[in-house]
């Protein structure tokens, strides 16, 4: 039986008082799914941010805030007018930021300032060098709201009604308005340079996002591609491999007659090598499922004795082979029955115990587990082997790697064992590490919780 996972719940924290006007501010701010484009968006949310503070301060300065003076007669004044008009204007904008045509709202928005400013320069006109300022700002927020086409266009009707005050407003002269008029066309002619600039990094940064985009998904699709390749060439390679091996084992037990000698020597390197052959097919797929993540754990309970034993049994004909001396051993401490999935557990220690033997020419390989903890267990893998060096005791787990040149050719393999190794302990919630020197041997360490039919209360 697969084990079941349990998840505790959490009664949700109530939020801090802090995040109140955050999320106010964002539901105010927040343009709406018909919105897609990340640079509309960002532009709708500036208008709405700027047009939610721009409002209630305009309707306290302009509307509110003059009368309280007594002598104050708003009906009477044209500025009281065009600003309650401008407010009533810049609340509709604000209703269509939120919408896919939210630049009719910034186009709304900025005519509001420019014509509250003009008609505040017609009404105080001793004060036209400070307020012509304000078109400044509202070119610049032009830059930021609007196509650079848009900031043109609204430039050219504000300097073309400001350089027209003069002859509207009685007793302004053009003498008057041309020493702001020429900081406003200079600093709008900068302006409208930078946001050209800006406008062209936006396009070749979102041509260079829709070319990401588009080698993302062809790496995906030849990932796909590469997928069924293997499983479709797993079925076409096993097939007749598993035939070879079966006839071979068939000719080596004598049950398709005698053979000589010679013969049987060559069937047995046929048997052997299409055995390393399927187990090189074997931990390619391996590692294509684990990459798709398509490796699912079977955790059950089985004995740790008995799963001890027939590693020793399948590493022992190895060990011999070389004249080493195999040590097996189980910690006491250790419960009798692990809950794990024991396939994928004992081609762990396989490949770790196959390597020790590989790269050892003599002396011994031991293998053991203790534990290490209250929930935790390890299985080490000692030899006396060749060692390996401290720069390469990382690269060793990466896929296709080992030491070096020399070592691919003496001792053979893909340099897929340790990297499987790795990925499988990591899909168990465990880890691997090495500690090896040099012409003294190596050290693998697998760690791993340690799961009982007890704890889980499943068996």
């Amino acid at each position: 039986m697969a084990v079941n996972t349990t998840t505790t719940s959490h009664a949700p924290q109530s939020s801090a008082w802090y995040e109140v006007p955050v999320k106010l501010w964002h539901w105010l701010t927040d343009p709406g799914e018909a919105i897609r484009e990340p640079e509309h968006r960002r532009r709708a949310r500036l208008l709405a941010a700027l047009l939610v503070l721009l409002i209630p301060l305009g309707t306290f300065g302009a509307l509110i805030l003059p009368l309280f003076d007594p002598a104050y007669e708003p009906l009477e004044d044209p500025f009281f007018y065009t600003a309650a008009v401008g407010m009533v204007v810049l609340i509709v904008a604000y209703m269509l930021s939120r919408r896919a045509r939210y630049q009719i709202g910034a186009v709304l928005a900025l005519l509001t300032i420019s014509v509250t400013t003009l008609v505040s320069v017609a009404v105080f006109p001793q004060g036209v060098n400070s307020l012509l300022i304000y078109l400044v700002m509202d070119i610049l927020l032009a830059s930021l709201l609007l196509p650079l086409y848009g900031t043109v266009i609204l430039t050219i009707i504000n300097l073309a009604a400001a350089a027209a005050l003069p002859f509207f407003v009685p007793g302004m002269t053009s003498a008057d308005v041309s020493n702001p008029l020429m900081f406003v066309a200079m600093t709008s002619i900068l302006i409208i340079v930078s946001a050209n600039i800006r406008q062209q990094d936006l396009i070749q940064i979102e041509q260079q996002s829709r070319e990401l985009a588009e080698a993302v998904q062809q790496a995906r699709m030849a990932n796909q591609l590469k997928d069924q390749f293997l499983a479709t060439m797993s079925h076409e390679l096993r097939t007749p491999l598993n035939a070879i091996i079966g006839f071979a084992e068939v000719m080596q037990m004598g049950l398709a007659g005698e053979i000589p000698p010679q013969a049987a020597r060559a069937v047995d390197r046929i048997h052997y090598n299409s055995e390393r052959l399927l187990r090189l097919i074997d931990d390619i797929l391996d590692i294509s499922k684990i990459e798709a993540g398509r490796v699912e754990l079977v955790r059950r309970p089985f004995d740790l004795e008995t799963f001890m034993a027939n590693i020793e049994n399948t590493i022992r004909r190895q060990a011999e082979a070389k004249n080493l001396t195999l040590t097996v051993s189980v910690d006491s401490n250790l419960p009798r029955e692990i809950v794990g999935d024991k396939q994928r557990l004992e081609q762990i220690v396989l490949n770790l115990a196959s390597n020790a033997v590989k790269f050892t020419e003599q002396g011994s390989v031991t293998i053991s587990t203790r534990r290490s903890g209250e929930d935790e267990w390890e299985i080490v893998v000692e030899d006396t082997g060749i060692g390996i060096p401290p720069h390469a005791q990382e690269i060793i787990f990466e896929k296709f790697r080992q030491v070096d040149g020399t070592s691919r050719r003496a001792y053979g393999g893909t340099g897929l064992g340790l990297a499987i190794t790795r990925e499988l302990a990591m899909l168990m919630d465990g880890n691997v590490r090495v500690k090896s020197k040099p012409g003294e041997g190596s050290t693998f360490t697998v760690t791993l919780p340690l799961l009982t039919p007890e704890k889980e209360g499943r068996w």
